[in-house]
């Protein structure tokens, strides 16, 4: 019988179709928390927690997609911004942000969690939730002002 060390047994759940590993090993980000994140730094913070929950659950491909997916919504969401009215009400779009990333998350990973939790498994940590979601508002902060340092006054106006 040939021992290998290198490779570490994993216990699947099979639970409404997910299968994941041990829960009492991973640590799984809430939707409250994930709703943070994108609050704080617009979908791409949502999606990298969401990407967290997939890679621990085991599903590398599933958390590449969920980091795509949330570039694509941010520079979605940068863009619908850039050709708003200025008399647009402010928490309009942050507000919409997160719904649907909170929708997304329902539809993934609310069964997952829910299993983990009941199983024993351990919640992400809030502060983790809150510091992605801080650095992508500052990152796309400094990206907004160097744009604006970069266009012609009039495209601005």
């Amino acid at each position: 019988m040939r021992i290998d060390f290198f490779i570490l047994p994993v216990k699947p759940l099979h639970k409404e179709g997910h299968c994941m590993r041990e829960p009492q090993n991973i640590k799984l980000f809430s939707k409250a928390q994930v709703s943070l994140a994108t609050f704080l730094g617009a979908p791409i913070a949502g999606a990298i927690l969401i990407g967290k929950n997939h890679k621990a659950s085991g599903h590398p491909k599933a958390a590449r997609q969920s980091f795509t997916v949330g570039i694509v919504g941010t520079a979605i969401l940068l863009i619908v911004a850039f050709f708003l009215p200025d008399n647009f009400p402010n928490p309009v779009l942050p507000i919409v942000c997160v719904i649907a990333v909170r929708q997304w998350y329902k539809q993934v990973q609310e069964a997952t969690f829910k299993t983990h939790i009941a199983e024993g498994g351990e919640k992400g940590s809030w502060g983790l939730a809150v510091g992605i979601g801080l650095l992508f508002l500052v990152l796309i902060m400094a990206l907004i002002f160097g744009v604006v340092l970069v266009l012609p006054e009039n495209v601005i106006d």
